[in-house]
């Protein structure tokens, strides 16, 4: 549908339009309109600096693995008991 829209506008002001859209997408994304946008707004832009110690992640796994011992019960669940 839209590629038959646009064959009645150049290519350059299809751009154009489509450029200005953006920023006016944009633009609106700033505004304020509630504390849960807001939260939302932080929470997005935390998770994307957070990066994990993968490092200290898997030696504590191999940690908690090296003191706990696995057990398969009659059933065949696997069960993990902690020392």
């Amino acid at each position: 549908y839209e590629r038959k829209r646009f064959w009645e506008y150049s290519a350059e002001s299809v751009e154009k339009w489509e450029k200005k859209q953006e920023k006016k997408l944009k633009r609106s994304d700033v505004a304020f309109t509630d504390y849960n946008q807001v939260a939302h707004k932080k929470y997005k832009r935390m998770i994307n600096d957070f990066t994990p110690d993968l490092n200290a992640y898997n030696e504590k796994k191999a940690a908690a693995m090296a003191l706990a011992s696995v057990v398969t019960a009659a059933d065949g669940e696997v069960v993990s008991i902690d020392a």
